[in-house]
Formats: structure tokens, sequence, C-alpha cells
């Protein structure tokens, strides 16, 4: 579309979803994105979704290329540096169809009480603040009434922001696992950047500035490793350019 938002168009098609757009560097009829195909049924339901995987989109050929796609994996917030590296964030890919095992199915049967009442008293909690301004619980200060369960949906997969399941090398929480990994990739060639990473972002030097959820680090050119920041469910960076 325009930059005023009119003459507004579909670029891409297809039962997908196609998400996270990035343009090529030096050049504004070029971009990448990362799309994943829905599988439905004979009703029309949505019932599975592929993997998602990154193409590079031509508006002036009006032509798709795929630039990367691994069957096991999601693969996530492609970018194109100006050295020719193309950079994603790679995490296990949840197969929808995956059936659960005993264990699982036995804990949910267990569980399936307790998550009732649960969920009963949470739209209580809600409804009670949401018309009187108060929560149901008395305990903690005005923050944690307002904030008792901090999550944020990423990509579709809930986080337990206060319960990380792993640390990174400094100490500092990562809302994600370290099976989040940063890849960049090159003429067949692939290198792990870092791990438990959540967001990205490059600079023009070819230096990374990466977030782990819970604080902001940057890579030099030279892979020196320096923490900048920390502070709590921190969702996108962007590398400001002096």
């Amino acid at each position: 579309m325009r930059a005023d938002g009119t003459d507004m168009h579909d670029v891409t098609t297809g039962d997908t979803i196609d998400d996270a757009p990035h343009w090529t560097p030096g050049s504004a009829r070029e971009l990448v994105f990362q799309s994943s195909a829905i599988g439905r049924n004979r009703a029309g339901f949505a019932v599975t979704q592929a993997p998602f995987a990154i193409h590079k989109l031509d508006l002036e050929a009006g032509t798709v290329t795929t630039l990367a796609e691994d069957s096991k994996s999601d693969l996530l917030m492609p970018q194109l540096s100006s050295d020719g590296w193309l950079y994603y964030i790679r995490r296990p890919y949840p197969d929808p169809n995956q059936p659960p095992g005993l264990w699982r199915t036995a804990l949910d049967l267990v569980l399936l009480p307790l998550r009732l009442l649960y969920a009963l008293f949470q739209f209580l909690n809600f409804f009670t603040l949401r018309y009187t301004g108060n929560t149901l619980t008395t305990t903690g200060n005005a923050r944690q009434k307002h904030a008792d369960i901090r999550k944020m949906m990423i990509w579709g997969n809930l986080l337990d922001a206060d319960k990380a399941a792993d640390r990174a090398e400094d100490g500092t929480p990562t809302l994600v696992p370290k099976s989040w990994e940063l890849i960049r990739c090159k003429n067949d060639k692939e290198e792990v950047v870092a791990e438990g990473v959540l967001c990205y972002d490059l600079y023009q030097d070819g230096s990374i500035l990466y977030s782990n959820g819970s604080a902001i680090y940057r890579i030099d050119q030279k892979g020196s490793v320096e923490r900048l920041a920390k502070d709590a469910l921190i969702e996108q960076v962007v590398a400001v350019e002096e």
C-alpha cells in the first residue's frame, strides 16, 4: 500500500500464514518472510499447520523462492544481511498430530478438575476486576493484583515468564528454551549464532542485537557478546544505527 494507506493489495496468496516480512538490503522490491501452510479437513476446518519455512518474494516479477525449510523445525523472523547471510530463529516444530503419551494423558485426567476450578476462578476474577476495579484476592501490592499471572503469547506458544526453563551463561533466565537458536546460513554453510533467542535485529556493520526475553545482548563482528540491559518480558528489539 502507499504511505497514506491507500491502494492496498495482497502480495501473497494461498491457504497459509504469512508473517514477519523484512526488506532485503538495498531493495524496495524484494522481501523475505516466514510462511506456514494450513491443513484442512473435508468440512473446511483447520486441523493442522506445517512448519514455518522462509521464502523470498520478488514484487517486480511476482515470484516466490524458498530460501530455507526444515520438516522438524519452525524457521522464524528471517533477515538478509548486506553481506549475503540469511538469519532466522530456529525452534523445534510442535507436531499438532503427535498423540500424547500415556503418562501425559493420565496426568491430564488427574488435573482436569483443578484446571476447571482454576479457569472458573480466573473468569470470576477478571469479571470482578473489570466492573469493580478490585480482584478477588487481596494479597500483594497493586501491581501484583493486576499481574498475578504474567504470561505472553509468542508465535502460538504460551510461555510462563516467572518459570523459565533455562538460564543464559550469565545467569539471566530465558523465556524460551535453548532449543530456540539464532541461525545464519550462506552457500549451504550453517552456523548457530546464539541459543535461547526470542527476538533479534541486525546492524549494518554485521553485529547482532538479540534478547532471551529477560536481557538484551550485542554480538560484535568478532563474536564477542556483551549484555546491554536487563528487564522483564522483552518481546522485541530494534537495532538503531548511530
